[in-house]
């Protein structure tokens, strides 16, 4: 009980003048989940997940180093515009030591009247070098302005509403109220240039896509004009389509006109021939067939000029056309008239029929003539607009990706822009409670402090004597002893040199120790004849276990009950001075004897038939076992151990050795044992006590407990 109070007296005394902290607090309403954004006017689905996120961010903000410092810096700033302290801003002592330990050229730095400009002047110092005062003031242990003092600063959601709390405690009341308003500030400035930038770092990002998005839009529409200009290209869907039906009447035309044009030519072939073998006229002499060629050219004009569709210049050659047939046909019927015979009918049926079929033959040579030449210059078309399909569908297909992206880009420009307009409205925090001037200290906590100390050392005082003992290898008491050796035990002796000699009756406990070990040596000693004496043996592993002062204890005891006693033992300045009978062994002529029975018939014939009880105290086994036939012959052995001794695995090993001896009967005895250990052996061990223990003791505890 000692250290715990001692303790407890010196945190008092340190405590016991000690002035109390002051606290301030403010309230923000953060509308994290309850404010109805742009977004969703209809109101937001709670995520209280999402929600714990974004209250953890703002006191992580809060704690930053951003903050703090400039809070501190602010707060140094604000405090050395005044000449004078004030109690709203600064107390008398503070003012003093701040002076006391700026130097001349951070003063120097001040800006009167312009606190903004100082904490500028301030930040362009404190960057300038890592070993400035500034440096030091914000990293090193400064109640008021390091980011130590200020990371104290209390954060936290008050239950599950929007409201976020935040205290401070200070030596002094203006400097705890002065730094909650300038941290709020520097917070929600803070808070809300974070998450602006962020959206507008997004919202510049999609219009510098969309500004890049209408310029290749732009590209590739403009590359779409010229590819349709070069190309003379209004519609070229729409012109394919034409083309290709055109391509298919041409060839349809161009079959048809080539039937034509063999029907008229097999016919015209058969009727010369027939007119030349019937009436031997030949119809393919020199000015029919100029007549002819010149109906061919006439004819494929026209149809030039038909495709061309130059009207008034084909009224020319079909007037021509005309004349050419008219000569034809009076060539023909001049022949007709110049050879006209019997059979004149006939002729006049076939020539008729023959420039019929003539002209109908030159008029479709010049017409397929025609036809063909326009179906290969249409099939220069074809081919010119056949590559351009793949080419104009490259450039739409480019067009239609740039035009989706630039939509898209649009879209998520709009977006950002309303998120921008979202997170400006709910970056708006607003001050629920602002701080106020605490004008009381808090109360101190010396008392509690002692309080707890003392609780804290007499746990600590417990716990050491817990682990003290936890880690104790003595042999202490006898339950120890028992387990350590499996052996029973018969009594136990005090060390009667101990710190609390006066609490405890030695003789008393000493008698008890001696009358214990008299009655369990009566008890368990076998029988004799009369006259023999009982061999009882006392052993130990250690030189200096205590066999001599027990075997003196107990020939004592035993010789105020009228037993004869006396002593066998190996060395004579064990027994010098006891005035008890006694026998020194000379271990060379116990070699031919089995029991010290038979010794002493023959080496002292009178002990042996004086009966009573002969105590052999032999060597500390560590030496060897003398000899183990002997050893074993004795009534009774009991083995001694020195409880103040740790336990050793040597133990063990001449624990094994003793072991052998059991038979007759082998038990242990606890020497030097402390009296408090005693109480396996004797119950409750008497001791000096008060009036008041005694009446604790035997009134109360014993009464109700």
């Amino acid at each position: 009980m000692g250290i715990p109070l001692v303790l407890g007296g010196i945190m008092y005394v340190a405590t016991k003048d000690q002035t109390g902290n002051y606290t301030s607090s403010t309230t923000i309403f953060t509308a994290i989940t309850s404010n109805v954004s742009i977004e969703n006017i209809g109101g937001n689905r709670v995520d209280q997940f999402a929600a714990a996120i974004a209250y953890n961010n703002l006191m992580s903000i809060i704690e930053s180093k951003r903050v703090t410092e400039e809070t501190g810096l602010r707060l140094l700033a604000r405090h050395l515009q005044y000449t004078n302290p004030q109690f709203d801003i600064i107390s008398q002592k503070s003012f003093k030591n701040l002076h006391d330990i700026v130097p001349e050229e951070v003063k120097d730095l001040v800006v009167p009247g312009n606190e903004e400009r100082t904490y500028q002047n301030f930040m362009q110092y404190l960057r300038s070098d890592k070993e400035n005062f500034l440096y030091n003031l914000l990293n090193l242990e400064h109640p008021h302005y390091s980011r130590a003092a200020l990371s104290k600063i209390s954060t936290y959601r008050q239950r599950n509403s929007d409201l976020l709390k935040i205290s401070y405690e200070s030596d002094d009341a203006g400097v705890c109220y002065q730094t909650l308003n300038i941290l709020l500030e520097v917070f929600i400035r803070v808070n809300a240039s974070m998450k602006q930038d962020q959206t507008y770092a997004a919202v510049s990002f999609f219009e510098k896509q969309l500004e890049d998005a209408s310029e290749d839009l732009r590209l590739e529409e403009e590359r779409l004009l010229q590819f349709n200009t070069r190309n003379e290209i209004i519609n070229y869907y729409e012109q394919t389509k034409f083309i290709a039906g055109q391509q298919e009447k041409i060839d349809f035309r161009v079959q048809e006109i080539a039937m034509d044009l063999e029907a008229s030519k097999a016919v015209v072939e058969a009727l010369e021939t027939e007119t030349k073998n019937r009436f031997n006229i030949n119809l393919r002499n020199k000015s029919i067939l100029d007549l002819r060629e010149e109906l061919i050219d006439v004819n494929s004009r026209l149809v030039e000029l038909e495709i061309e569709g130059s009207s008034d210049e084909r009224l020319g050659f079909l007037k021509q056309r005309q004349l050419l047939e008219a000569k034809l046909e009076e060539r023909v019927d001049s022949l007709y008239i110049f050879e006209r015979n019997s059979e004149g009918i006939e002729i006049e049926r076939l020539l008729n029929d023959w420039l019929k079929n003539v002209i109908e033959f030159e008029s479709a040579k010049a017409r397929l003539n025609s036809m063909e030449i326009k179906q290969v210059e249409f099939m220069k078309t074809y081919r010119r607009f056949a590559p351009m399909g793949a080419i104009l569908k490259r450039i739409e297909r480019k067009i239609n990706v740039n035009e989706r992206a630039y939509l898209n880009i649009l879209h998520h420009l709009g977006l950002a822009r309303l998120k921008l307009q979202n997170v400006e409205m709910m970056s708006d925090m607003k001050i629920l409670d602002s701080p106020t001037l605490p004008i009381e200290p808090n109360p101190t906590k010396g008392l509690l402090l002692t309080v707890a100390v003392i609780i804290a050392a007499g746990i600590f005082t417990c716990l050491a004597i817990f682990v003290l003992e936890l880690l104790d290898q003595r042999i202490r008491n006898g339950t120890k002893l028992r387990k350590l050796t499996n052996l029973e035990s018969a009594t136990a002796f005090a060390k009667e040199f101990t710190p609390n000699k006066r609490k405890y009756d030695f003789e008393l406990l000493r008698y008890r120790s001696t009358r214990f070990m008299v009655d369990h040596i009566t008890l368990n000693v076998p029988p004799r004849q009369v006259g023999q004496p009982s061999f009882i043996m006392l052993l130990s592993h250690w030189n200096q276990e205590g066999k001599s002062y027990m075997r003196q204890q107990l020939m004592n005891q035993l010789a105020k009950g009228g037993h004869f006693c006396f002593s066998i033992v190996y060395d004579e300045k064990d027994v010098a001075t006891e005035g008890y009978p006694y026998i020194v062994l000379n271990t060379n002529d116990l070699d031919e004897f089995d029991s010290f029975k038979d010794y002493l018939k023959v080496y002292h014939p009178l002990l042996s038939n004086q009966g009573g009880y002969a105590f052999v105290e032999a060597p500390p086994v560590c030496n060897g076992l003398s000899n183990p036939v002997l050893m074993r012959n004795c009534d009774l052995r009991y083995l001694l151990f020195d409880a103040t001794r740790t336990w050793s695995e040597a133990d063990n090993t001449y624990l094994r050795k003793v072991s052998s001896l059991k038979e007759g009967g082998l038990f242990t005895i606890l020497n030097k044992a402390q009296p408090q250990d005693m109480s396996d052996f004797m119950g409750e061990i008497p001791k000096q006590r008060n009036s008041f223990q005694k009446f604790l003791k035997y009134r109360l505890l014993k009464k109700y407990i």
